[in-house]
């Protein structure tokens, strides 16, 4: 769901690239090339956000995770690991 624009965008974008070099490319083999290129692109692209926003998804859950806040609440209060009074 939450990848349905960006993606949207991301093919939209590599499809113009595509017709720009369907039309004024006229080498066919530079133009398979370039083709080649630009799906490599758009795979690696939507790669990238795909792990991005996992990773930012893990990192909020960590964060929001109430026995983590709770550890390092008590890690600051007593940093060395010492007993108090």
């Amino acid at each position: 769901m939450i990848n349905t624009m960006p993606f949207f965008m991301m093919d939209a974008i590599q499809s113009t690239k595509k017709n720009f070099v369907n039309t004024f490319v006229t080498n066919n083999d530079v133009r398979n090339l370039l083709n080649e290129f630009i799906d490599k692109q758009t795979e690696y692209t939507k790669n990238s956000y795909t792990n991005t926003i996992d990773t930012g998804v893990a990192v909020y859950n960590v964060m929001t995770n109430k026995e983590f806040f709770n550890n390092t609440m008590k890690s600051c209060f007593n940093p060395y690991g010492g007993k108090g009074k």
